[in-house]
């Protein structure tokens, strides 16, 4: 018999070895591996309630939520509407619900008298949700808030941060457009004109660009004559 091993055998014994040797590995660590799979399977367990119970409370928040803003649209007393919008706001918070109720309740404030309150909400929102579409509108609120407060110079130069700046969170148009509210609030009329020219000229298709260049005429006849 040749004592040669063919290819075959080769693999034969290559395959009993690796067998052996998971046996081998079973035996010493059978326990550890039972205890560490029964681990995955109770953390997989865990996140599938998680996110049931998750999507549960934003459903609940989301109905809270419509119900409050039935209130508000409907004849509810303000007091009534303000307990029901903090409610959501505070049991459901880190829900889009609880995000939104800031928002409304920032609404109410402002039109109350309470810049800062309002402002605080805005803020709010921001914080949790500055990519919403919503964030938007949110911060041009916020801006003229702060305008209102004596905050102008500040605004002013957070918006000259944002024209120019392709991430900025407020659109180049919208970014341009509240600038040269700013300054022309501020007395800045040279820059304002300019701010608002740029904004009729370089975003002729944008809803801002018609009253823009008619801002931008207002004072440049103002400053002419």
């Amino acid at each position: 018999m040749s004592s040669r091993l063919t290819r075959k055998e080769i693999k034969r014994d290559e395959v009993l070895e690796t067998l052996g040797g998971f046996v081998g590995f079973l035996s010493r660590h059978g326990r550890s591996l039972l205890i560490g799979g029964v681990a995955l399977v109770v953390v997989a367990i865990g996140a599938l309630i998680w996110i049931q119970v998750r999507a549960a409370r934003a459903e609940r928040s989301s109905e809270a939520l419509a119900e409050a803003v039935e209130l508000l649209e409907g004849s509810a007393e303000a007091g009534v509407v303000r307990a029901r919008l903090e409610e959501v706001r505070k049991r459901y918070a880190g829900t889009d619900a609880a995000d939104l109720a800031a928002v409304y309740l920032a609404d109410l404030a402002a039109g109350e008298g309470d810049l800062e309150g309002a402002r605080a909400l805005w803020q709010e929102f921001l914080d949790a949700q500055g990519d919403n579409l919503l964030a938007v509108q949110v911060r041009v609120n916020r801006m003229a808030v702060d305008r209102a407060l004596g905050r102008g110079e500040e605004v002013a130069a957070e918006l000259e941060a944002m024209v120019d700046d392709e991430e900025a969170p407020l659109p180049q148009p919208v970014a341009l457009y509240q600038l040269a509210v700013t300054l022309e609030s501020l007395g800045r009329a040279d820059a304002a004109r300019d701010a608002y020219e740029r904004v009729a000229d370089e975003h002729a298709a944008s809803p801002l660009a018609a009253e823009a260049e008619r801002r931008a005429e207002r004072l440049g006849a103002a400053l002419s004559g």
